[in-house]
């Protein structure tokens, strides 16, 4: 890994309170744990586009519950892929 790599996961994992020794071993149970690979992979340009939703406000509107509000959100992120 790239010595500059490195350092930018070490400061990541310092802002958590943790070691990098100690976040990869996390990481690697979390694995072992879930038989599968915990990354969620999303494309930049997916995620400005989210924001720029969020600040142009179209996700307001009225919702009873946290429930509710998920369940939208998650049907207009399935309408996008």
């Amino acid at each position: 890994m790239p010595e500059k790599d490195k350092k930018e996961v070490t400061a990541i994992f310092k802002y958590y309170g943790l070691d990098l020794s100690t976040g990869i071993k996390m990481y690697l149970k979390e694995v072992q744990h879930t038989k599968s690979i915990p990354l969620t992979l999303k494309s930049v340009t997916e995620l400005d586009r989210a924001i720029a939703e969020a600040d142009r406000g179209d996700f307001a509107g009225e919702f009873d519950s946290l429930e509710d509000f998920n369940k939208a959100f998650d049907k207009e992120i399935k309408n996008e892929n």
